[in-house]
């Protein structure tokens, strides 16, 4: 009796060692989950935090303070970066056929800061109606790279760009 006895004891001693290893285990790996989990939530906090400066403009604004500066084409003020979330420019024509016009509106409409461009013609005049998230001297480069100096131009404003076509 006394060796079943004390083989009962052994079993008994191996089931409760082994049910401690695993609640060990489990302890352990929770633990650790918990860490990563809160590694993950702060990495996250902080990449949300990033975004969150990127698209409300403060990183641009601070790399940019000194974004009131003279242009050199017309003396024009270029605007600072508060001022560019949201600008409209007509760019006018004179002397212009309407598929030199369209082509204009499509060289504009491929720029990134290009909100929207509307066109209206008549009687050899045209205007594009721009909004943009740019300077109206940027949008003026970006036509006087596409041209082979097919306009002159006689005004730039930060509302107003006047073109007479060659």
């Amino acid at each position: 009796m006394k060796p079943i006895v004390m083989l009962l004891t052994a079993m008994c001693a191996t089931v409760c060692v082994n049910a401690q290893t695993k609640v060990i285990d489990s302890s352990i790996n929770n633990i650790k989950t918990e860490a990563e989990l809160k590694v993950m939530n702060k990495t996250s906090d902080k990449i949300d935090q990033g975004i969150d400066k990127i698209f409300d403009g403060s990183v641009f604004k601070k790399k940019n303070k000194a974004a009131a500066t003279v242009n050199n084409n017309a003396g024009a003020q270029t605007p600072n970066i508060a001022q560019l979330e949201n600008n409209f420019t007509n760019i006018v024509f004179t002397n212009i056929d309407y598929t030199s016009l369209s082509n204009y509106a499509r060289t504009l409409a491929t720029d990134t800061a290009i909100i929207k461009v509307d066109k209206e013609f008549e009687n050899g005049s045209g205007t594009l109606k721009v909004s943009h998230k740019c300077s109206s001297n940027k949008l003026l480069d970006d036509l006087l790279a596409n041209n082979d100096n097919r306009f002159d131009v006689t005004k730039i404003t930060e509302e107003e760009i006047n073109l007479k076509m060659k």
